[in-house]
């Protein structure tokens, strides 16, 4: 096992958690009766007896084993006595904690491996978690940054993409508030890869859209060891993650010598809703059995936010008149409710001859609840009385939307795998299998839309970045609105995962400790579908609001106010008992079925060959990897002629690959505390599923009856679209002053071949489908041809401690990260980012951590990037800047149980869209100026 391993398995063999120690581990003097064993065992025994935790690498004495030690001594002398001949020696000691470094040929390394006892001072949790996470860090021979779990068994944040929000170069795209998808390095969360215990996990989509990128608002942030933020990958890890890979690490009952438990409970209020609440616990134990051989940990959460949300959004903004003006204004208010529940339960075995096994079960539970009153405003018509704020348009419509949504999402992942030892360790066998699916289900989604009966004039004013349109008092009469169509949807998705795999690694003895050969091979069988079913229904004779409103919220902080709202109860109950005065829309509704339906089976079959070779303080490690990617995809075209439903025809499409990926990456240890890592790696980034899917829609109009000649429009998925290929080129300093201080500074570059973007296409006299077509327009997705992205990250963590007194316990850590990209895209001559790129990444926390007492504020801001592309560049879309700043304060209560009140979105930050310049807030579809509001939350946590 080499340094990587260490990261996600070195610390399961650390003893841990105890409930009292000596007075001095230096000076006490115990009987100690620890017979001929391995080391690892011998030291997991000494520290049963003694009460002290012992940490060590794990790989440098798999295959080691002692004498034993008998009679009375110190701490520090049995230890020494059980390590000597094993290449380790004692880095750092104190009345709790004994850690270990291995002897290095040149230098010996001290890492600053954080003591995970906390239950003698639970206030210092957040502490433990960063000490350890630095560990972590430093010990791993790739570029990875950790957030660790603390003594609660809890990461800092409430789902599992706020946990990782902290770490270098990582930033959130975010939905309502909560974190959703990751970026690394500003990439698009797409282009990462999310695996749970180094293997691949099925996850859940989002309205059949999210494709590749995983919604990690699914997983809450309970019952894990860690999570790695993994920037260079290795040979032996999936080549998909051109960002990189995010590592989920369960916990173990071996994480401890001793039976431990822990459990929370909070509760929440938003400024936005008062009458919403907010609700969490969490809890989990662990311990071992057989001697100990083996070891369960079983832990579960849950977790309901109640919110609300105000959404103020544009549209396209085009120029008339000499001046931009915008086409739209909508307004949405969200009254929402999200559920979480997850569930683990892992099983580990081992023994003294170095062979171990595992079982894990994962199952999270996601379902959320949506009512979305709408007013929305269109412009129509010619601009009377033109400034560059204000005008009148001469016609416009105005519309009245109330939407209804149930949604529940599922991860379960099942993994089984053993570590099998030949020839007193040289020869290690691991055999593991995965199986996972994910699922969403969206039961309910019922939209009524009113609009008034006759078109408008529209006053609008621009003067503000939330701009306004007005026609007055007639909106606010129910009289006025119209049934416009009643929407049924429902829609299934599922992912389902099968992963054998086999690793072999051969350590020479001859060669030191730290140098292994490694091969093996991995197949991952995906099967994907998504199935929407839509209904679209008009009223055969004109229905009225006045029958069916309510009265709307006096929302949007006095700015706007939608007025009366669709009565969805009343209007459902009316549906259902007069069905016959409803007419089906079937072209819109057979459309809409269809837009987002695909089937796709994809199978990688992978292997690999590593070498890894420890040469005192230089670590190579160097190898390749070989993916074949075999796809099938099929989905439905569907027909419009003039207007009409003219049938659907089913489409597939095929695409195989084989792509090499070679590696080399090295470690130099500078001194005990300076080291330097450099990484040229390979990775890439399969095409989306929707832009892989051949869903289409043709609209085709005759040019003139009989002609049998067409014009055109075909929005169309590419199944040949190639995967993106990346090569990485990566530098890093780091410096390790103390225990749990860290100053790094990298620099990275990337590649990328085959970038998929957005295309429009324009062609005259073509035929298509067996019809001839005069102008045809098409909409699709194509490869460009490359671009490159490079940045330097910062990263710096430092307890204060040679601060006076009480000042001792500040402390602070900050990141940040210097991102520039750049693309040619088809039909754009002018400087482009690759999409989701940010040109700034920081995150910076002050902190404060002494006696009873626990603080800390924490800022996070990205700046703006490219979302979709125009014709140019005042019609491209962006997603503003974004900062949040959040605080906590914690008090110990009693010796295990802390109280603590936290805040979050103190400077209530909304979320924004653009297109072009930042004055113009956009919104097609989506969010323009949403507002969240500040989130309290108070809780309890203890532990035994």
């Amino acid at each position: 096992m080499n340094r990587n391993a260490i990261a996600s398995l070195g610390m399961l063999s650390a003893a841990a958690m105890t409930a009292s120690a000596p007075a001095s581990a230096q000076t006490t003097m115990q009987e100690y009766n620890i017979g001929p064993q391995s080391l690892s065992s011998a030291l997991q025994e000494f520290s049963r007896v003694s009460d002290i935790q012992v940490l060590f690498p794990s790989d440098a004495i798999a295959d080691r084993r002692t004498d034993g030690i008998h009679g009375r001594m110190t701490a520090r002398e049995a230890v020494q006595r059980l390590i000597d001949g094993s290449r380790l020696r004692i880095a750092s000691i104190d009345d709790n904690t004994i850690a270990l470094t291995a002897i290095t040929t040149d230098t010996t390394r001290a890492p600053q491996v954080a003591s995970t006892d906390a239950g003698r001072d639970i206030i210092v949790t957040a502490r433990v978690a960063r000490e350890k996470a630095i560990a972590m860090k430093r010990e791993a021979t790739n570029i990875r940054e950790v957030a660790t779990a603390d003594s609660a068994g809890k990461l800092p944040d409430k789902n599992l993409a706020d946990a990782l929000s902290r770490l270098t170069g990582v930033s959130l795209e975010r939905d309502k508030g909560e974190g959703r998808f990751v970026s690394i390095r500003g990439i698009s969360p797409e282009l990462n890869n999310v695996t749970l215990g180094g293997q691949p996990t099925a996850l859940p989509d989002v309205d059949g859209r999210a494709g590749r990128a995983a919604p990690l608002d699914v997983i809450g942030s309970g019952d894990f060891q860690a999570v790695e933020v993994i920037k260079t990958l290795r040979p032996d890890m999936d080549a998909q993650g051109i960002g990189g890979t995010i590592n989920i690490l369960p916990p173990s009952g071996f994480d401890r010598t001793k039976a431990f438990g822990y459990a929370s409970a909070e509760y929440g209020v938003n400024d936005l809703e008062s009458a919403a609440d907010i609700y969490s616990g969490s809890a989990g134990y662990g311990t071992q059995f057989g001697d100990g051989g083996m070891a369960l940990f079983l832990g579960g959460e849950y977790s309901k936010r109640e919110y609300r949300t105000e959404n103020v959004a544009g549209s396209r903004w085009s120029e008339e008149g000499g001046y931009y003006v915008p086409d739209r204004l909508r307004l949405q208010n969200f009254s929402s409710s999200r559920e979480r529940y997850g569930l683990t339960g892992n099983l580990d075995m081992r023994n003294d001859d170095g062979n171990s096994g595992y079982f894990r079960v994962v199952y999270n539970h996601f379902t959320q609840e949506d009512y979305r009153p709408e007013l929305q405003f269109d412009k129509d018509g010619n601009i009377l009385n033109q400034t560059p704020t204000t005008g009148t348009f001469t016609e416009g419509d105005v519309n009245l939307e109330s939407l209804r949504k149930e949604a529940e999402r599922s991860i379960l992942n099942m993994s089984i795998g053993s570590k099998l030892s030949f020839g007193d360790g040289s020869l290690i066998v691991e055999p593991q299998f995965t199986y996972s699916k994910a699922h969403e289900n969206v039961p309910v989604y019922d939209a009524y839309e009113f609009n008034v009966d006759e078109n408008q004039p529209i006053d609008y004013d621009l003067s503000d970045q939330l701009f306004t349109f007005d026609t007055g008092q007639m909106r606010f009469d129910p009289a006025n609105f119209v049934l416009d169509e009643f929407r049924i949807d429902t829609s299934k998705e599922k992912e389902q995962l099968l992963v054998p795999s086999l690793d072999v690694t051969w350590k020479p003895e001859l060669l030191g400790t730290g140098t292994y050969f490694k091969i093996g091979g991995k197949a991952t069988l995906r099967h994907r579908f998504v199935n929407d079913n839509s209904n679209r229904y008009n009223s055969v004779d004109p229905l009225y609001l006045d029958g069916f409103s309510i009265s709307g919220p006096d929302d949007f902080r006095g700015k706007y106010n939608i007025g009366p709202l669709p009565d969805q109860d009343a209007l459902r109950a009316y549906f259902d008992a007069h069905p016959e005065a409803f007419a089906l829309n079937e072209a819109r509704s057979i459309s809409n079925s269809f837009e987002d339906d695909y089937d796709i089976t994809e199978k990688i079959f992978a292997g690999y060959a590593l070498a890894n070779l420890d040469l005192g303080a230089l670590t190579l490690l160097g190898g390749v990897r070989v993916e074949h990617t075999d796809t099938t995809i099929g989905a439905t075209q569907v027909l419009e002629l003039d207007g009409d439903f003219a049938g659907t025809e089913p489409m597939t499409g095929k695409h195989n690959y084989t792509d090499v990926f070679p590696n080399v990456q090295a470690r130099y240890d500078i001194t005990d505390t300076l080291l330097v890592r450099a990484a040229y790696t390979t990775a890439m980034g399969r095409p989306d599923y929707v832009a892989l899917a051949p869903i289409s829609t043709l609209e085709a109009d005759e040019t003139t009856p009989g002609s049998n000649l067409y014009d055109g429009e075909l929005e169309i998925g590419n199944p040949e679209l190639k995967p993106y290929k990346a090569q990485n080129l990566d530098l890093t300093l780091e410096f390790y002053p103390n225990k749990g201080g860290l100053l790094s500074v990298g620099a990275f570059y990337k590649h990328v071949d085959n970038p998929i973007f957005e295309r429009s296409l324009f062609f005259t006299d073509v035929t298509r489908d067996g019809r001839d077509f005069r102008e045809l327009s098409v909409d699709t997705t194509e490869n460009a041809e490359s671009g490159e992205i490079y940045g330097l990250e910062v990263n710096v963590q430092q307890q204060l401690a040679f601060l006076p007194g009480l000042l001792s316990g500040f402390g602070v850590s900050a990141n940040a990260s210097f991102i520039k990209s750049s693309v040619t895209v088809f039909g754009r001559d002018d400087d482009l980012s690759f999409f989701t790129q940010p040109d700034r990444v920081y995150n910076a926390q002050l902190f404060y951590e002494k006696g009873i007492i626990a603080a800390r504020v924490a800022y996070q801001y990205r700046s703006e990037f490219l979302e979709s592309l125009g014709g140019e560049a005042m019609e491209d879309i962006y997603q503003d800047s974004n900062g949040q700043l959040d605080a906590k304060l914690s008090v110990k209560l009693l010796k295990n149980v802390v109280a603590y009140a936290e805040g979050q979105n103190l400077t209530d930050e909304p979320f924004r869209r653009y297109q072009g310049v930042p004055s113009h807030l956009a919104g097609e579809g989506e969010s323009g100026n949403e507002i969240f509001g500040r989130t309290f939350r108070f809780g309890l946590s203890a532990q035994f």
